[in-house]
């Protein structure tokens, strides 16, 4: 047995028997039956390297105008593939709305399909600096979806945006 570190799928192997020879008789008879499809075995090797996506919690400034989350592959796929993301809100109010605190665009990023390959979804956030004082908002990112049908996904992550403003007395 060969371990590798691709993800690839349940695999079946068929051996079948075609014919049995022995030029030193060591060995008896052995009858091969005429129907070929009663020669064979056919076992399944299960893939044990399950790729999976996941997404880091992020928490950064009102003031810093974006909230940047890092999607990271666990494990080798087979070639590359996207990933599908959305957003919910929490305490943070999505786009279009008034007064909102994020853009609410969802989105597919890309991946190679590399061991540790890292990504990223980059967010605007408020571009200005309020003088309200309303506490940390959060919102959500999740991982939808993926073209690759054996890659894991369904993260989640936060993404939390700090109330800079200075208490108005």
């Amino acid at each position: 047995t060969i371990q590798d570190a691709i993800a690839e799928g349940n695999e079946d192997i068929v051996i079948k028997i075609l014919t049995v020879s022995d030029d030193n008789g060591a060995f008896e008879a052995i009858a091969i039956d005429a129907d070929l499809a009663d020669n064979q075995v056919t076992t399944t090797i299960i893939d044990d390297d399950v790729p999976v996506v996941s997404v880091e919690d992020v928490t950064v400034s009102e003031s810093d105008g974006s909230v940047t989350f890092t999607v990271t592959l666990s494990t080798d796929t087979l070639g590359p593939f996207d990933v599908n993301y959305g957003w919910s809100p929490d305490s943070a109010t999505p786009s279009p709305r008034a007064g909102a605190d994020y853009d609410s665009t969802g989105g597919v990023i890309s991946f190679a399909g590399t061991a540790g390959e890292p990504q990223t979804i980059t967010v605007p956030i408020a571009a200005f600096d309020d003088v309200f004082a309303e506490g940390d908002e959060t919102f959500i990112v999740t991982l939808v979806s993926a073209t690759d049908p054996l890659v894991v996904v369904g993260d989640t992550a936060i993404g939390t945006i700090q109330d800079d403003a200075d208490p108005v007395t």
